[in-house]
């Protein structure tokens, strides 16, 4: 059975969030303006990731600024690289971090 939803809906933390505390493992697919973007996950942690030319945390990053979209979980899908080493907490926390820096970028 596959996680499924909008971006609008249910923010991109929340939603890794969820996956994390299942403890799931596959593949999550985000599609936002044209851009397609794979994160990974293993029993729960972030492993890899990629949007475009972007691989590993840097990809996490730049579709954590996604604000509109799809996304669709499906379970039991694995990469074959490990591109994300860092913590799904830590990942998030700076994710939000740049989010806010580009918010105040946005208003100047």
């Amino acid at each position: 059975m596959a996680l499924q939803g909008s971006l609008a809906d249910i923010a991109f933390p929340d939603v890794i969030q969820l996956v994390t505390v299942s403890g799931k493992t596959g593949v999550f697919t985000l599609n936002s303006e044209g851009a397609e973007g794979k994160i990974y996950l293993k029993d729960g942690q972030i492993t890899d990731a990629r949007v475009g030319s972007l691989r590993g945390e840097y990809a996490v990053y730049e579709m954590a600024m996604w604000q509109r979209g799809q996304f669709i979980f499906t379970p039991s899908v694995e990469s074959d690289q490990v591109t994300v080493t860092k913590s799904n907490t830590s990942l998030m926390m700076e994710a939000a971090r740049r989010l806010d820096e580009w918010r105040v970028l946005q208003r100047k």
